[in-house]
C-alpha cells in the first residue's frame, strides 16, 4: 500500500474520532485519563530553628522538673506559638501506624501543661492569671467570639479559662453551631459515658505504671472490665464518676499516656454532671433526637438525682432534660435541606438531610456491601482489623459513589456511569 493511502486511511480515522461525542471518549475505554496521586510531603509552618531549640529546652526542663524555668519558657513560646505547629504524640494509634496529628503550638504547650500535677497548674496561673482574668472579662462583655477563642486556646490552663468556655458553649448554642459548643464544653471535661479504653492499651499503661505507685492499683479500682462482642475494654466503674478528684487524677493520666489528646482545662471545679447535661442539650437543638435521647439513658445512669437548673426550673437535670425532650422547647434545625448542591450540603459544611428516603435503603440493601456500625478504630488497631472506609468492598479498591438527583440513583463503576 501506497504512503499516500496510508496518510489518507489515518485522515478519515482522525476526523472519524473528531466528531463522536465527548461523551463517548469520558465513558468508553478509548481515553484513560491518569490516576490523581497525593503527594506523600504535607509542608506544615513548623517552629524555625531558634524556636526548636526553645522547645527541645522546654523539654529537658519538663523532664528534670524545673518548673522555675520552663514555666517562663513556656509562657514566651505560646506568644507565638499560634504562627507554627507541633506534632502530638499520639497513643491511640500503634507506632507503624502513619497517623500523625499536629496542632497550632500554643495549643501544644497548654495540652503539656494541663497533663501536670495540680501545684504546677497553680505555679502557671500566679504567673498569667493577673493579666487573662480582664482580657477575658472585656472580650465576654463585648462578646468578641474571637478574643475569647483565641485567650481561651492561648491560655487553657489560667484560672478564668474555665468560665468563658461555659459562657462561650451557650453563645455557640444560642447561634446554631452545635459542634462548636460540644467542643468549648468538652475543653472543661473531655470524658463522656463513652469513655472506655481497650483491654491491650489499659495493660501497658498499667506496666509502663512504676509497680510500687499507688496509681496502678487505684486505676484496677477506678475501671470495671466489660466484653463488646469480640473486643474487651475497660471503663470507668459507676462510682468512680461520683468522685471529682479521681476523674481529674484519670484525665491527666491519660494525657500523659498520650490517649487523651483534647486539651481541656486542668483541674475543673465544674461538676462533671453539668458538662454532661449540657451535651445532651447540643442533640436536641442540633435535632438529632435520637442521640440526645441516649445521652440523657446514660446521664440517668450515672447521675438520676443530679439538681440542674434549666429554663428557669430547678431539679434534677435528668427530669429537666426529659421534659425539654417531650415538649420540643428547642429550635427545629435551620440547616436541614432537601437538595445538596455541594459536599456536606452547603458551603459551612455543616447540612442535614430532610427525612429518610427508604426506598433508597432497600436498592442499597441489595449491592452487598456489609452493613452496620463498623467496630471502634483503636478497638480494631488493637485487634488488627482493617477497617474498610464506606461503602468499600472489602476485597477491591472503592468502587463506586452515589448521588440521587430529581428521583434518579446514580452510581460509577470501574467501567461505566
Amino acid at each position: 500500500m501506497s504512503r499516500s493511502l496510508w496518510l489518507g486511511l489515518l485522515g478519515v480515522v482522525l476526523a472519524w474520532a473528531w466528531a463522536l461525542p465527548l461523551e463517548l471518549w469520558a465513558q468508553g475505554p478509548l481515553l484513560r485519563r491518569p490516576r490523581a496521586t497525593v503527594s506523600p510531603k504535607v509542608f506544615l509552618p513548623e517552629p524555625d530553628g531558634q524556636e526548636k531549640a526553645q522547645l527541645k529546652r522546654l523539654h529537658d526542663l519538663v523532664q528534670k522538673s524545673a518548673w522555675n524555668e520552663a514555666l517562663p519558657l513556656l509562657i514566651e513560646l505560646a506568644e507565638q506559638g499560634h504562627r507554627w505547629m507541633v506534632r502530638l504524640p499520639n497513643g491511640r494509634f500503634s507506632p507503624d501506624e502513619p497517623v500523625q496529628l499536629w496542632v497550632p503550638g500554643d495549643q501544644y504547650l497548654q495540652w503539656l501543661l494541663s497533663q501536670q500535677e495540680p501545684s504546677i497548674v497553680k505555679q502557671y496561673r500566679q504567673l498569667v492569671d493577673a493579666s487573662v482574668e480582664p482580657q477575658l472579662r472585656r472580650a465576654l462583655a463585648r462578646r468578641d467570639f474571637d478574643q475569647v477563642e483565641h485567650l481561651v486556646q492561648k491560655y487553657l490552663c489560667a484560672s478564668a479559662t474555665e468560665e468563658a468556655l461555659l459562657i462561650l458553649g451557650e453563645w455557640y448554642l444560642e447561634q446554631g453551631r452545635w459542634d462548636l459548643a460540644r467542643w468549648a464544653w468538652q475543653r472543661i471535661w473531655p470524658l463522656t459515658p463513652e469513655h472506655e479504653i481497650p483491654a491491650g492499651v489499659f495493660r501497658r499503661a498499667l506496666r509502663k505504671t512504676d509497680a510500687s505507685s499507688p496509681l496502678r492499683a487505684q486505676l484496677q479500682q477506678w475501671y470495671e472490665p466489660v466484653q463488646r462482642g469480640p473486643y474487651r475494654a475497660y471503663r470507668l466503674r459507676h462510682s468512680s464518676w461520683h468522685q471529682p478528684e479521681v476523674l481529674r487524677q484519670v484525665v491527666r493520666f491519660w494525657k500523659q499516656q498520650h490517649w487523651i489528646l483534647t486539651p481541656s482545662c486542668p483541674e475543673p471545679s465544674t461538676p462533671v454532671v453539668d458538662v454532661l447535661a449540657r451535651l445532651v442539650l447540643v442533640e436536641m437543638y442540633s435535632g438529632r433526637t435520637d442521640q440526645a435521647q441516649l445521652r440523657l439513658k446514660q446521664l440517668q445512669t450515672l447521675f438520676p438525682q443530679a439538681p440542674g437548673r434549666l429554663g428557669g426550673a430547678e431539679g434534677p437535670w435528668v427530669q429537666l432534660l426529659r421534659q425539654w425532650l417531650e415538649q420540643g422547647r428547642w429550635p427545629s434545625p435551620s440547616l436541614v435541606v432537601r437538595s445538596w448542591p455541594t459536599f456536606a450540603g452547603n458551603q459551612q459544611r455543616c447540612a442535614v438531610a430532610q427525612g429518610h428516603q427508604k426506598r433508597w435503603v432497600l436498592l442499597w440493601s441489595k449491592s452487598g456491601l456489609p452493613a452496620g456500625p463498623a467496630p471502634d478504630l483503636q478497638l480494631a488497631l488493637e485487634f488488627g482489623i482493617r477497617m474498610p472506609p464506606v461503602a468499600e468492598d472489602v476485597r477491591r479498591w472503592l468502587s463506586f459513589f452515589p448521588v440521587v438527583s430529581r428521583g434518579l440513583l446514580f452510581l460509577n463503576t470501574a467501567d461505566h456511569l
